[in-house]
């Protein structure tokens, strides 16, 4: 459930599984499990959303067609690569939520979004357990 919440994510859940002593395969699964919820549920749900906020609100439609034209050159410039980056660098603010408010915002297409988010989080997730184990002198 930490690894899914917003802010914490795997980079809390996985040193924080470790140092109550549950094994590192179960504490990477169940963390890179509980991070790919939002990156696969937030894309569609955002999607879903779009539609009825858009008819409520008028105003976000233009905002968005704005934020996502100005965003095209960089977006088909890094696109995949540049959002599975930013998700990788296991950093406060920089994964799967703000990731998938971001892919929506700029326009991403919904599955390569998904698959970019999730490479971000597998990534994330191996760096993080590895550190942490590191810390935590269960690597040499």
């Amino acid at each position: 459930m930490m690894a899914a919440s917003p802010f914490i994510e795997c980079r809390g859940a996985i040193p924080l599984g470790l140092a109550y002593g549950v094994h590192p395969i179960k504490v990477f699964i169940l963390a890179l499990t509980g991070n790919l919820i939002p990156a696969f549920t937030l894309p569609v749900l955002l999607s879903i959303l779009e539609s009825h906020i858009t008819k409520a609100l008028p105003i976000t439609k233009k905002f968005l067609d704005e934020a996502r034209a100005k965003a095209y050159p960089y977006v088909s410039k890094y696109g995949f690569i540049g959002l599975a980056a930013f998700v990788a660098i296991p950093l406060p603010v920089s994964g799967a939520w703000t990731a998938s408010a971001a892919a929506f915002a700029l326009g991403f297409k919904l599955k390569k979004s998904i698959l970019s988010i999730s490479l971000g989080v597998l990534i994330a997730a191996t760096l993080v357990e590895l550190l942490s184990m590191r810390a935590l002198g269960m690597l040499s």
